[in-house]
């Protein structure tokens, strides 16, 4: 039977040097945190892929977390998923409103390009990129 949520006693604080009781903590949160973050993001991929980066993040940090209880632990964890959540909403809707504005500019016409230089050695080029290996 598994031990109740904050009698684990000292948990938290081992879990700062040991990785048996980090693993624990993983374990009993993993889950809960899981379904948190598929429900802010709706879709299960970008949910454990925000999950695996939350839990990365405490394994890097466990040790100068200030906590001491498995609240403490708790309340840390939920704080670092919703970060890493908005992070993936902000990120994904900058993609589309970037993708928006792409389709509404018309397209550049290469010969209509304006050119710092002179314009590109074609011919050069395509002759330097037959020299390449052919999976590059």
């Amino acid at each position: 039977m598994p031990e109740p949520f904050d009698a684990a006693a000292g948990l938290v604080v081992r879990a700062r040097t040991d990785p048996d009781a980090l693993a624990r903590l993983y374990e009993r949160h993993y889950p809960a945190v899981l379904r948190y973050c598929i429900h802010r993001l709706f879709r299960r991929e970008a949910a454990e892929d925000v999950v695996s980066e939350v839990f990365l993040k405490v394994a890097r940090t466990i040790g100068v977390f200030a906590g001491r209880t498995e609240t403490d632990f708790a309340n840390w964890l939920y704080a670092t998923a919703t970060n890493q959540a908005n992070a993936v909403i902000r990120q994904s809707r900058r993609r589309r409103e970037l993708l928006a504005a792409a389709v509404q500019q018309p397209p550049v016409r290469l010969a209509e390009a304006a050119w710092d230089d002179d314009p590109p050695d074609w011919a050069g080029l395509y002759q330097a990129m037959a020299l390449l290996p052919r999976r590059d």
